[in-house]
């Protein structure tokens, strides 16, 4: 995905169903996850692969972080690549 914001999106959106998506933007969860802005109760991809996370959200909006979210629904994410 060349979003670069979004991910939040993106990662709950049915139509990526079973996908792995790769993240071109270089900084990747600055915003953390809230539970106002999904498409869907859930995680859809498989796999996440992105080039930096962040590993503490900065937003005021933030709930958790993307990297806890991912674990906490099971969604297998790579970084640094």
């Amino acid at each position: 995905s060349t979003g670069m914001t979004g991910y939040q999106e993106t990662l709950t959106d049915p139509s990526y169903h079973r996908q792995v998506v790769v993240m071109t933007a270089p900084h990747v969860g600055n915003t953390g996850v809230n539970d106002e802005d999904p498409e869907s109760g859930r995680i859809w991809v498989s796999g996440y692969v992105v080039r930096d996370p962040a590993r503490k959200p900065s937003n005021w909006r933030s709930q958790r972080s993307l990297d806890e979210e991912l674990a906490k629904q099971g969604v297998v994410g790579i970084s640094g690549i």
